[in-house]
C-alpha cells in the first residue's frame, strides 16, 4: 500500500533525531548532567556557606543539628532530611554490594559461574561486613 505524498512512516519517526549519531546524543546527556550535578552542588555550598560561615561541619546534616541549624531550619525538616537520606542509603548499598560481591567472585573463581548459593553467602558476609 503506497503512502500518501509528504507523509512519514513511523520507522522514519523513530529513527529521525537532531543528533547526527549516538554518541553525539550520549555525550549530550552526560554533559547535562554533569551540569545539572555541579549546579546543585555549589547552589547547596554557597548556601551552606552562607548560613554556616566556617562552623559547617563536613556533613551538613550535622550541622543542621547544631544550634544555628536550629534557628534555620524547623527540627521537624532536620528529622525528615536525616530519614530521606536514611533511605538513600538503604537503598544504595545493595547496588554497591553487588558490584563488590561480583568484582570479588571474579578475583576469587575466574570465568566460573556463581551459584546461587554464593551469591546468597557473598552478599551476607558483605552486608555483615559493613555494618
Amino acid at each position: 500500500m503506497a503512502e500518501p505524498p509528504g507523509a512519514r512512516s513511523g520507522l522514519t519517526l523513530i529513527h529521525s533525531s537532531r543528533w547526527p549519531s549516538r554518541r553525539a546524543k550520549l555525550q549530550t546527556a552526560a554533559r547535562l548532567a554533569f551540569a545539572t550535578c555541579f549546579t546543585l552542588y555549589a547552589a547547596i555550598a554557597v548556601a551552606s556557606a552562607r548560613a554556616f560561615g566556617a562552623d559547617v561541619d563536613k556533613n551538613i546534616l550535622v550541622s543542621l543539628g547544631s544550634e544555628r541549624g536550629r534557628a534555620l531550619v524547623p527540627p521537624s525538616l532536620v528529622s525528615g532530611v536525616n530519614a530521606a537520606m536514611t533511605v538513600v542509603m538503604v537503598c544504595v548499598f545493595p547496588l554497591n554490594a553487588y558490584g563488590l560481591r561480583v568484582g570479588l567472585h571474579a578475583l576469587a573463581h575466574g570465568e566460573r559461574p556463581e551459584s546461587a548459593c554464593q551469591r546468597w553467602a557473598g552478599t551476607l558476609l558483605l552486608t555483615l561486613y559493613g555494618y
